[in-house]
């Protein structure tokens, strides 16, 4: 073999060798954006307790019954439905955690709807808590579960039934993807959620890896379309947003906290400017990630209830 023959095969080996580095790398970033690791809801509450986010009596005040539904994808969804008191109420809020916790995360929410006479329903995402399923989709397949939720609470409560969503971080991704696809719901408050999931991505990539997206980014995603059915770009709440020409009859809330470094506020701004019709931002100083309620609970209360007062809840 000649010099040329020889660098040719070095060449082609070299190549074989960064399709197959290239390849692990994809497998990997698609397991850690896909596969987060399951927790339990004991752990999550315990965790809950100690950092203080909710005190013990008041959790063990809480008075719910199990709510279950079947997703359209075959795996049980499992959640917690509050009750009201007093009269008979027309209002429902579905609550959506964040990527790799459960429903305990939601029980925060909760008594800022119930006081105000709402059903609050709760519920694990699939691969999550209680619930089956054995990925997360950021969103994708999150969706559809949602809207089953929201089926099942419009059969309860009848055709007159006002209900809402309200989601953190990829919770609050889900319930915009799930208001672009289902008229039914009468507002949105989204928690720092991320406008679009490849530039959230990216981001993570750079933050946590120190590396740029391209290759491991696109490797990462075809893997994923190849496993799970879709790609990182089929994802975006700013996109959806957009081909909605802006959801105009749906109000929507955006919180995100000022010292968020894990989903910048500007993700919160572009959907907020994207958004046509009532859309109103609050932007929580010196609020991390999913901490806006926790430091700043009583202004958190005033925002959510002046605009559901605007919008006549």
């Amino acid at each position: 073999m000649g010099n040329k023959g020889v660098f040719l095969a070095g060449s082609a080996a070299m190549a074989g060798i960064a399709v197959v580095v290239l390849g692990a790398a994809g497998v990997k970033f698609s397991n850690v954006v896909t596969r987060p690791k399951r927790r339990s809801l004991d752990s999550a509450m315990q965790e809950m307790l100690e950092h203080g986010i909710m005190p013990a009596e008041q959790v063990a005040a809480m008075k719910s019954e199990r709510f279950e539904v079947i997703s359209p994808y075959g795996y049980p969804l499992l959640g917690q439905w509050f009750e009201p008191e007093g009269l008979p109420s027309d209002k429902a809020i579905v609550i959506a955690h964040g990527y790799g916790y459960n429903r305990v995360g939601s029980l925060k929410y909760v008594s800022l709807f119930l006081n105000r006479g709402f059903h609050v329903i709760i519920y694990d995402h699939r691969n999550s808590g209680e619930s089956g399923g054995d990925q997360t989709s950021m969103g994708y397949r999150e969706k559809d579960d949602l809207k089953t939720i929201v089926d099942a609470v419009s059969a309860r409560l009848g055709d007159g039934a006002r209900i809402g969503t309200h989601g953190e971080s990829m919770g609050a991704a889900t319930v915009l993807l799930h208001a672009a696809m289902d008229p039914r719901v009468r507002f949105v408050i989204a928690d720092c959620p991320y406008a679009d999931l490849k530039e959230q991505l990216a981001y993570r990539l750079a933050v946590e890896y120190k590396l740029p997206s391209f290759p491991v980014l696109d490797a990462a995603s075809v893997v994923t379309r190849m496993r799970d059915g879709y790609l990182f770009r089929d994802i975006s709440p700013l996109q959806a947003i957009q081909d909605k020409n802006g959801l105009p009859d749906i109000p929507m809330l955006f919180i995100h906290g000022l010292e968020d470094d894990y989903i910048p506020p500007r993700a919160s701004e572009k959907l907020h400017a994207a958004k046509k019709g009532i859309s109103r931002l609050h932007l929580m100083p010196d609020a991390k990630h999913a901490a806006s309620i926790h430091v700043h609970a009583e202004e958190y209360e005033r925002v959510t209830a002046s605009f559901l007062d605007e919008i006549g809840f």
